[in-house]
């Protein structure tokens, strides 16, 4: 099982193995761990926790599936003429005339930009002294959520499934591939030798065209690409079929119940992220006390002070620049690439708030809030100790955190 188990998860494919594999899923044993550990490292789950076979005597789990796929809905049948019972499960499937899917997206174009920027310049408010830093800056940063949940309303669009042959295949190569398929059946009545060596050049030919203007294609989409390295590894994990690592639609199984729920999968995943330090420190002979004891131990008291020196809005401005423009947006909606366009309007105001955090030593609270995306690494899709939490941060935290550094 081993030996085939690994010439499939060498392919880009979807695996579902099912069958009697005569060892009993609901009684503990070496057998039942070792089926189930073979699977696992192969990323398949067993779908079915429940008796499939059932005798006057015994009810065991003998007959299985193990997929890697997502399960929409699962049945056991009962009542057959055989004491084994009846799998039946639905799947998520890729077909190429499936409908076309709508998704939901917030459209950032150059007219919406300028109403923005021109908007926000009448409703940031005047920051009045003897408030905290933290009312501040709840106050510039709500007027700026409001202004920007004005300005950039989603919008929901149709993406139609294509074949990635569309992609880089000119006009002429539709015609020809059309032309090969016409070849191809014409082969099942034809039998002349002639026309079966024309077929044979036909199709040697069509692969080199639609090999070098695959070719053109991936080296024009490199080459015009700002980022040249994440361009490459994105062709890369295309060909190989590997681009589908991310888990956008993820199911959890958490105590024998399979989880599909948005929420519930969110909750589960922040109760499992929360409690892996508390786990991994619970039999550390650790304290606060005993670290702090540690530091006076082995690290020498410094007699240097500490200052911060107060910002302006140029420093800020020119702070910015060390960040990274991305279009990966924090848990408000907002990202760098967006908040560029506007920052020379509200820097004054942020470098006000930072000077006010810097003398009362404090964060403010909506900086403390990030988007949390589970990103799959291997194993088990269902079990969430096969993930990694990445943190997106909000823009302003960014700044604020690059000016105490520098």
């Amino acid at each position: 099982m081993e030996e085939v188990l690994s010439k499939f998860s060498k392919t880009s494919k979807s695996i579902i193995v099912c069958g009697d594999f005569n060892i009993n899923l609901l009684e503990p044993s070496a057998n039942c761990t070792s089926l189930k550990n073979l699977f696992q490292s192969f990323n398949l789950f067993n779908v079915f926790w429940e008796p499939t076979r059932i005798t006057s005597t015994t009810a065991t789990c003998l007959d299985n599936i193990f997929t890697d796929v997502t399960i929409t809905s699962k049945l056991i049948i009962n009542n057959l003429q055989s004491d084994h019972s009846g799998q039946l499960i639905k799947v998520n499937t890729r077909l190429d005339n499936v409908r076309p899917k709508k998704v939901t997206i917030i459209p950032v174009t150059g007219s919406r930009l300028e109403r923005f920027r021109n908007n926000l310049v009448n409703t940031i408010p005047f920051l009045h002294c003897g408030e905290t830093a933290n009312f501040h800056y709840n106050l510039v940063f709500n007027s700026f959520c409001e202004e920007f949940d004005r300005i950039f309303t989603p919008v929901t669009v149709t993406v139609n499934n294509k074949h990635s042959f569309n992609d880089w295949a000119t006009m002429g190569i539709h015609k020809s591939r059309k032309r090969l398929y016409d070849l191809y059946y014409e082969k099942h009545y034809n039998n002349s030798e002639e026309f079966k060596i024309y077929v044979k050049r036909y199709s040697k030919l069509f692969k080199i065209v639609c090999h070098e203007a695959k070719t053109r294609f991936i080296a024009d989409k490199i080459k015009n690409s700002n980022n040249k390295v994440k361009a490459t590894w994105s062709v890369i994990n295309n060909e190989t079929g590997r681009s589908n690592c991310r888990y956008t639609s993820i199911c959890l199984n958490i105590n024998n119940r399979v989880i599909n729920s948005e929420i519930e999968i969110a909750n589960e995943f922040d109760k499992y992220f929360s409690e892996i330090p508390i786990v991994t420190t619970k039999y550390l002979n650790a304290s606060p006390k005993a670290a702090y004891d540690m530091l006076k131990l082995h690290v020498p008291v410094s007699s240097t002070d500490l200052k911060f020196k107060y910002v302006t809005g140029s420093d800020i401005i020119k702070i910015f620049k060390l960040i990274n423009l991305k279009n990966t947006k924090d848990l408000w909606g907002h990202s760098t690439n967006i908040v560029k366009y506007i920052l020379d309007i509200i820097a004054p105001e942020l470098a006000i708030i930072f000077n006010e955090c810097i003398d009362e030593g404090v964060f403010p609270d909506l900086m403390k809030y990030s988007k949390v995306i589970p990103l799959f690494k291997s194993g088990s899709s269902f079990d969430p100790a096969n993930f990694r939490p990445i943190s997106v941060l909000p823009v302003f935290s960014k700044i604020f955190e690059k000016l105490l550094l520098q």
